[in-house]
């Protein structure tokens, strides 16, 4: 009753977002869809009076699955160097430490001399050094060139998952088949249309590690709306559930 009342006014709405849902990640975000339960709640009803032709709704799920994950977002908040550190392996204290450190303490001994010009003088040519340091270890020997080269191949041939990221898809697959949480009851709306739910990542379409990683890197450093946003109007944001556009952001 309240659909056929108001329906002038909401139908074009939920059309155009409908028809926009696959293709423009903008349009899924809680500006655009503050409810998803309530997006599916429409769907459904408007399917029911033959207002929309809901029978390829389950290519939405998976997008819709990513988008709910990303706002429920609490599993996966976690600082940009822990993150780097848990799901790729990264350390930055391991690597960018011992340079910092020597920084700092250059500066403090050339604080101690009450020199602001040789401070300065002291931590540019400190930086210079590192910086030739740096070019010689980016260009190696003709010998060594091709067998890099092939090494980095290999590498990227065959995409590592960490177990900080296995990790994670274990949790969302939890969150996607436990009964009675909010993840789950989402999917099961699938019902309302005579589909059945997703019960884990490679139901929806993750099949590669390349696709999982990609799927749990933005879910994690977009977690914020404004970031997710961010991501999009800077062409950085990619479709995890595209395996070419997945590994081009992991490598």
């Amino acid at each position: 009753a309240i659909y056929k009342h108001y329906k002038k006014s909401i139908l074009q709405r939920i059309e155009d977002t409908f028809k926009k849902y696959l293709t423009n990640p903008e349009v899924r975000t809680i500006d655009i869809i503050s409810n998803n339960r309530v997006f599916l709640a429409q769907l459904y009803i408007a399917g029911l009076e033959g207002d929309l032709d809901t029978g390829s709704i389950m290519e939405y799920f998976p997008l819709l699955l990513e988008e709910e994950l990303r706002r429920f977002r609490k599993p996966f908040t976690v600082g940009k160097h822990e993150f780097l550190k848990t799901y790729l392996e990264v350390d930055i204290q391991k690597y960018a430490g011992p340079i910092v450190g020597a920084y700092a303490k250059k500066l403090e001994e050339s604080l101690k001399k009450d020199n602001f010009g040789d401070t300065i003088r002291d931590m540019l040519g400190m930086a210079a050094k590192n910086s030739e340091e740096e070019m010689k270890e980016e260009q190696p020997s003709e010998e060594k060139k091709e067998v890099k080269e092939e090494e980095e191949y290999k590498y990227m041939d065959d995409i590592y998952i960490s177990k900080g990221a296995t990790n994670a898809v274990k949790s969302i697959e939890r969150m996607m088949s436990e009964n009675g949480h909010k993840i789950r009851e989402t999917l099961l709306l699938a019902k309302l249309f005579g589909k059945p739910a997703l019960e884990n990542l490679a139901q929806a379409g993750l099949q590669t590690n390349a696709q999982l990683l990609a799927f749990t890197i933005q879910m994690t450093m977009q977690s914020k709306n404004a970031d997710r946003r961010e991501a999009i109007e800077k062409g950085i944001f990619v479709n995890p559930f595209d395996n070419e556009a997945s590994e081009k952001l992991i490598r």
